[in-house]
């Protein structure tokens, strides 16, 4: 009887998660036809498909490019990310501020205040700030694991455009060896390069959030105005919001961006070399073939 009531309570425990966070699995909706149909985009670069799912062929003169395949293949969920991430940002973490500030204003005893906070008001305030931040971490949770799940979706849709293989080359194996420590010399360089550069930016991040906002409260109170505890905790709680978006996300973005269309050109270089060499051999074969015949 337990174990038939424990496999019941796991079936519906399972049950509820897939409710829950089966918008995060965009297979439970459109099944394997859908992921096929995305490695058939990004595999046939000769085409470009519409709208309406029929295949346009491209023009003679233009090169397929990787990022086009992959924009069109994968724009909506990072459009769902993007707008989760604004709300968060925007909406969301702007609120927390303004709620702690109001319910600081409650226990600063001020006799020349105009309006004083009530008990009812203060715990209203408490719930709403319990509450936006739930709302902030569940959309911060559900926007970095859909990200993930996205990020390892065009990774196999471009690992299968390769077709890794291992091949055996045994009179190339010095000089090819002697060719790859060379360049493996160089890119460790430009590595250690772009990682010193990434730990001073992250090292200035330290003190300069408490740098400024030094700074700005002694401009503060240097222009008349009288410092309390709620313009202090509302105006630190602003500059680490804007340092995390324009300190931290903005140049990591960058950064991200540039690695990914370096791997883009490489991969399409990759790819048109692959397809032009095996239409030479095809063609070589033909002639050959042709020759013999005669």
């Amino acid at each position: 009887m337990r174990t038939q009531q424990n496999t019941k309570k796991e079936k519906l425990k399972s049950k509820i998660n897939n409710l829950i966070l089966a918008f995060l699995n965009p297979n439970a909706f459109f099944s394997s036809r859908y992921w096929n149909r995305e490695l058939d985009k990004l595999k046939n670069l000769e085409y470009v498909v519409g709208k309406n799912g029929q295949k346009v062929p491209l023009k003679k003169e233009s090169r397929p490019k990787l990022y086009k395949a992959v924009y069109k293949t994968f724009w909506l969920p990072y459009f769902i990310i993007g707008i989760c991430s604004f709300i968060q940002c925007s909406v969301v973490r702007v609120m927390v501020p303004i709620l702690q500030s109001w319910i600081i204003k409650y226990f600063i005893n001020d006799p020349n205040a105009k309006y004083k906070i009530s008990t009812n008001e203060v715990m209203i305030y408490i719930a709403f700030l319990v509450i936006t931040n739930v709302i902030a971490i569940m959309l911060l949770h559900h926007s970095v694991m859909q990200s993930l799940h996205v990020g390892m979706r065009i990774r196999i849709a471009c690992s299968s455009l390769l077709y890794r293989k291992v091949v055996k080359m045994y009179a190339w194996e010095k000089p090819f060896s002697q060719i790859v420590s060379v360049i493996r010399k160089l890119e460790i360089h430009q590595i250690k390069f772009s990682s010193y550069v990434r730990a001073a930016y992250l090292a200035i991040i330290v003190f300069t959030e408490r740098l400024t906002v030094y700074f700005t409260l002694i401009t503060f109170v240097l222009m008349g105005n009288n410092l309390t505890a709620d313009v202090t905790y509302e105006m630190s709680t602003y500059f680490n919001i804007l340092q995390l978006v324009v300190a931290l996300y903005f140049p990591q973005g960058l950064i991200l961006l540039g690695e990914s269309i370096v791997s883009f050109n490489r991969l399409e270089v990759y790819v048109i070399i692959l397809y032009s060499t095996i239409y030479v051999i095809i063609l070589y074969s033909i002639i050959l073939y042709s020759r013999n015949l005669r």
